[in-house]
């Protein structure tokens, strides 16, 4: 007695690894959100800390200066690691990208009925998914 091939759900699979690779790339859009905020912030703190060292003096530096510089020190940071925390996503999401973006593999119910392309070995289908013989006419029902 042969086993069908057809009777096991083939898309179990594909469907956790299509979960996973849809939760991991929410997590990403929203890192890249974060991360579009954070060098936007660091560029306002920067160019803040950058007026005060054009206008302070070159030997020393006033309380505003240090806190402008403190500032622009912990945005950077940030920026830094909300970078390192995209790329463990994209280092995650890169084996399920190529699966999760494939269509699953369903076999037509003619694939499963179909007799006469197991016993020719031909391989000619319509439109519709009926096999023809060689001369063209229908071979299976």
């Amino acid at each position: 007695m042969k086993l069908n091939p057809f009777s096991k759900k083939p898309t179990a699979y594909y469907d956790k690894v299509k979960a996973e690779y849809d939760k991991l790339d929410r997590e990403m859009t929203a890192a890249k959100d974060q991360l579009n905020e954070a060098e936007a912030d660091f560029e306002r703190k920067r160019r803040r800390q950058f007026e005060l060292d054009q206008h302070g003096s070159m030997y020393s530096s006033t309380r505003e200066q240090s806190q402008a510089s403190f500032a622009a020190s912990e945005a950077s940071n940030r920026v830094g690691h909300i970078k390192g925390e995209i790329g463990q996503l994209e280092s995650r999401i890169g084996p399920l990208r190529r699966i999760a973006l494939a269509r699953p593999v369903r076999p037509s119910q003619a694939d499963i009925r179909c007799s006469c392309r197991a016993e020719t070995g031909d391989d000619r289908r319509t439109g519709e998914g009926q096999c023809l013989d060689r001369q063209g006419q229908q071979a299976c029902r």
